[in-house]
C-alpha cells in the first residue's frame, strides 16, 4: 500500500514537471475578462493581483496557540506585513515603470489593488509570483429584513 502512495505521488510530481510555464500563468478573473471586453480604447479596469505566497508558512509556524494569544496575533500580523512588503516590492517597481501610480498595498492577503490597462495585465498574469487577478469592486451587504419579536409572529 505505501508502495502504491509512493508511485502516485511520484507520478503527480512527475506530471506538475512537466507542465509548461505557460500553463501556470495567474488566473485571470471571469470578471476582469468580462471588463477588459467592454473597455473602451485606452481605459483602465480596477483590480487585485494576488500574490502566490499567502503567507501559509508564517500562520503555520505561529501554531495553533500563537495565534489565538493577543501577542502571538500581534506578531503574526507584524510578520505577514513584512513579508507582503518584502515581496511586493518587484512587482510595485514594474507598476510604477508601467506608469501605475495609485496602488494598495492589501498586506493581509499579500496583493496589490490599482488600474490597469489590458496590455498591463495581460504582462502582470505572466508573472510567476502573481497567483490572480480578480476585478476591484464594491461588494453591498444584503438587506436585512426587518426584524419581529416573537409576539408579532405569533399574532401574525
Amino acid at each position: 500500500m505505501q508502495r502504491f502512495r509512493f508511485r502516485c505521488l511520484f507520478g503527480v510530481l512527475a506530471l506538475a514537471l512537466m507542465v509548461p510555464a505557460s500553463a501556470m500563468a495567474a488566473t485571470v478573473g471571469f470578471k476582469v475578462q468580462a471588463a477588459l471586453q467592454s473597455l473602451p480604447a485606452g481605459g483602465t479596469v480596477p483590480v487585485i493581483v494576488t500574490l502566490t505566497d499567502q503567507g501559509k508558512s508564517l500562520i503555520q509556524a505561529a501554531g495553533v496557540d500563537g495565534a489565538r494569544r493577543g501577542d502571538g496575533r500581534l506578531a503574526l500580523l507584524r510578520q505577514l506585513k513584512v513579508q507582503a512588503q518584502s515581496e511586493q516590492v518587484s512587482l510595485r517597481d514594474y507598476l510604477h515603470q508601467q506608469g501605475i501610480t495609485n496602488i494598495q498595498s492589501l498586506w493581509l492577503v499579500n496583493a496589490l489593488a490599482f488600474r490597469a490597462t489590458p496590455a498591463q495585465i495581460a504582462s502582470i498574469a505572466a508573472m510567476p509570483v502573481v497567483a490572480s487577478i480578480t476585478l476591484n469592486g464594491t461588494v453591498s451587504a444584503p438587506v436585512a429584513p426587518p426584524a419581529t419579536s416573537p409576539a408579532a409572529t405569533l399574532q401574525s
